[in-house]
């Protein structure tokens, strides 16, 4: 869980990955169908997608949307509060960036999910202390709706208007709200085995740059320095500002700048934010980390089924 910050930019999320595979048997547990499609607004609260959605008839709840995550995650002070079972006997630790200890976690599950009025079985999920992120975001956030609940669906965000249509085809999907008229289709591949963060590639002064889908980054681009290195972009990043990042493993520093006329399939994005991680990622596809700054202009469509990833504008 990485929640960036400094004191002229607050509440700036990063990627959230949490991961604990000796956990969960039942994370793996393909969720069956929803309605044919379903399409609620969205708030983009600091820009983060928040949902509205009920649990099991509550009140309202927050859940933010992230396809960085894996699987979901529930609150652990709102699941004990419903009466969730949670599994105390087995904890194991988030991954994500940071240097020190990860969040507690624990074996939980989403039950009796209410989104724009339709229900959905349960999503497994993991219990934690996200009180944090409900803190940097200003506002309680019941939870995170990852991996778990995208599987097998197909999620089209459609940032212009503000909407998210959840549907479990691309034949149910209608018009999108925001008129198009180009679009970019590329394979829905995935980070690496442990990680199941989509993966794409930038073009950055002509060179391609492979990196993380993470619709739960509210920021633009993150660079690794091996992609700083091959990229030689050092001077960019020795004359960028100073930050701080928080994330589910304490802080990292980090160092913002902005890119120019970065590509994106047919698209050019002319000045995308840009910060420079001090840390790489070993084994892993990705030499950065992609978010809502460069999705925000764009009808983006996550096809779980189809393993497709659509780009339109």
């Amino acid at each position: 869980m990485n929640a960036s910050r400094n004191t002229q930019n607050p509440a700036h999320f990063a990627l959230l990955a949490i991961s604990a595979a000796s956990l969960l048997a039942a994370c793996q547990t393909k969720p069956p169908p929803p309605a044919a499609a379903v399409t609620v607004a969205f708030e983009l609260a600091h820009n983060e997608i928040i949902l509205d959605t009920a649990i099991g008839g509550s009140s309202p709840q927050r859940f933010l949307l992230d396809c960085g995550v894996d699987p979901s995650v529930i609150d652990i002070t709102l699941a004990r509060s419903l009466g969730i079972a949670i599994n105390e006997d087995l904890v194991g630790e988030a991954t994500g960036a940071g240097e020190g200890e990860g969040l507690a976690v624990m074996e939980s599950s989403i039950p009796g999910l209410k989104i724009g009025g339709t229900d959905y079985p349960p999503v497994p999920a993991l219990a934690a202390d996200i009180s944090g992120f409900s803190n940097a975001l200003g506002f309680p956030l019941a939870g995170i709706l990852g991996h778990s609940f995208l599987d097998h669906r197909v999620v089209r965000i459609d940032y212009p208007a503000r909407q998210v249509t959840i549907a479990d085809s691309r034949e149910a999907l209608a018009a999108p709200a925001t008129a198009v008229s180009n679009r970019f289709v590329l394979p829905l591949t995935v980070n690496s085995e442990e990680d199941l963060t989509p993966v794409f590639e930038l073009v950055i002064d002509g060179q391609p740059v492979t990196v993380t889908l993470d619709t739960g980054s509210s920021g633009g681009l993150d660079l690794f320095p091996s992609a700083v290195a091959r990229l030689g972009l050092e001077d960019e990043k020795a004359s960028g500002e100073a930050g701080e990042a928080l994330g589910a493993r304490g802080t990292r520093q980090l160092t913002k700048g902005v890119l120019h006329d970065v590509g994106l399939g047919p698209f050019v994005i002319a000045d995308l934010d840009t910060t420079y991680s001090e840390g790489d990622a070993p084994g892993d596809k990705r030499s950065g980390n992609a978010g809502n700054k460069i999705f925000q202009n764009f009808v983006l469509t996550l096809d779980y089924v189809n393993d497709e990833i659509v780009f339109e504008q």
